[in-house]
């Protein structure tokens, strides 16, 4: 994890704030345009199209990654995916066995 070098997004720390507050997704679902607005009407926020459009974005990919590594061996987002090819499908074929 050392070796790991994260990008600076101390520019966008509000976004991250607005993003925790808004609570990421809403009934296992990415946060509307609608949801957003009203969060931005409630709280007095001031949001710019790109502002609204990043949020969005954001929830979306949250909702996606968070489907995507449910299971406990699935390799975490960050992480470079370092399995064979063999093993690759191996995986494959016990979530097919698995989801039947």
């Amino acid at each position: 994890m050392d070796n790991i070098e994260m990008p600076d997004v101390s520019p966008f720390d509000h976004v991250a704030e607005w993003f925790s507050e808004l609570g990421y997704m809403m009934d296992r679902q990415p946060l509307s345009f609608q949801e957003i607005q009203s969060w931005s009407a409630v709280t007095g926020t001031i949001l710019s199209a790109w502002h609204g459009s990043v949020l969005r974005q954001m929830s979306v990919a949250y909702v996606g990654q968070m489907f995507k590594f449910r299971k406990r061996y699935d390799p975490a987002p960050y992480m470079k995916d370092t399995r064979t090819m063999e093993q690759i499908r191996a995986d494959v074929v016990r979530k097919i066995k698995a989801s039947r």
